[in-house]
């Protein structure tokens, strides 16, 4: 059987996003083939999440899922290593599963010093 026939049109997980009071929402997905990063700007649009932070510095948005109670959420990658985008199919994400929406400010990534005054730059011309 294909994957993507255990599917269906009420496909719900639980969704908690990091740094908010949205904890364990029913999110209804309604297409589990869309890409990662597809479902993810898909939440951030929903939520009306910011794109930037209070320095208008990006902030980036990552999935995690949590595989054993007490761990730390493990990051849904959004390519392989051939660079063939995910889907939550690949991950077997399935009916009623916690998903975690992480934000990743950009000053948390870390910046090559040779590009750091022009990141800088980036972030007051931004404002």
């Amino acid at each position: 059987m294909d994957k993507t026939e255990l599917y269906n049109n009420e496909f719900i997980i639980k969704l908690t996003i990091d740094g908010t009071s949205f904890e364990g929402v029913e999110f209804k997905i309604t297409d589990p083939n869309k890409t990662i990063r597809e479902q993810i700007k898909k939440i951030v649009s929903i939520f009306h999440l910011p794109d930037a932070d209070n320095q208008n510095c990006p902030i980036s948005y990552m999935l995690g899922q949590i595989l054993e109670d007490g761990d730390e959420p493990e990051i849904l990658e959004f390519e392989d290593a051939d660079g063939c985008e995910h889907t939550l199919i690949d991950y077997n994400i399935q009916f009623g599963d916690n998903l975690y929406l992480i934000s990743v400010p950009a000053y948390a990534c870390p910046i090559p010093m040779e590009m750091e005054s022009e990141w800088k730059l980036y972030c007051i011309n931004k404002m």
